[in-house]
């Protein structure tokens, strides 16, 4: 008896370690993609972990001491089985933001989406990035180009897990789409941030 509970123990300790040893590893995704992320020795990386962050002031100011002080703010979360890293557009060597209602900005505030002078409820991202990314200067009101496609967000009133899942669902997207190496995402770092109630339609 004594030798059978051995064989069950040995065989479930080798179990263990084979599923141990055979562990899927998360994978990383890079937006806009891998090349950007070679090293720089001007501006260096700074990987700001979204979780550790409390609130969304909090990342805010951790991203503009970041960025205003010659390096480059990079993003990363977990969404499933992967690992995602969004390198920041960096508004401090730039000089200055862009205009919000040009046709090559997506505006995300609070759960509310803004094309232009038209409002949007969340679930309609989805359409309004595959028409900025397919459109091609097409349409007079939409991206000249998937390369100058920027996405603006910011969440000072919903909290820093609604700005989380916004950040998931805005790669997921990418990702549906076959736009990962045409991310470019920036934070909007002004001062006083006009909240947009989200449309009733």
């Amino acid at each position: 008896m004594k030798s059978l509970i051995q064989i069950v123990f040995f065989v479930f300790l080798v179990s263990s370690l084979f599923h141990a040893c055979h562990k899927k590893e998360p994978y990383v995704i890079h937006y806009p993609n891998k090349d950007f992320f070679s090293y720089d020795s001007i501006h260096p990386y700074k990987y700001l972990q979204v979780e550790n962050y409390k609130t969304f002031q909090e990342l805010k100011d951790d991203i503009k001491n970041t960025v205003c002080k010659d390096s480059t703010a990079v993003l990363v979360f977990k969404d499933a089985d992967s690992i995602k890293k969004i390198r920041l557009i960096d508004f401090c060597f730039r000089g200055t933001h862009y205009d919000y209602h040009l046709r090559n900005v997506i505006e995300v505030l609070d759960d509310t989406v803004r094309k232009g002078s038209n409002l949007y409820k969340m679930d309609h991202l989805y359409e309004i990035m595959k028409k900025d990314f397919q459109n091609n200067g097409a349409d007079y009101y939409f991206a000249d180009n998937p390369n100058k496609l920027v996405i603006q967000i910011a969440y000072p009133k919903q909290g820093q897990n609604h700005f989380l899942n916004a950040l998931k669902l805005i790669t997921t997207n990418c990702g549906k789409l076959g736009m990962n190496d045409y991310l470019h995402l920036e934070m909007s770092t002004l001062e006083n941030i006009k909240i947009i109630e989200p449309p009733s339609r």
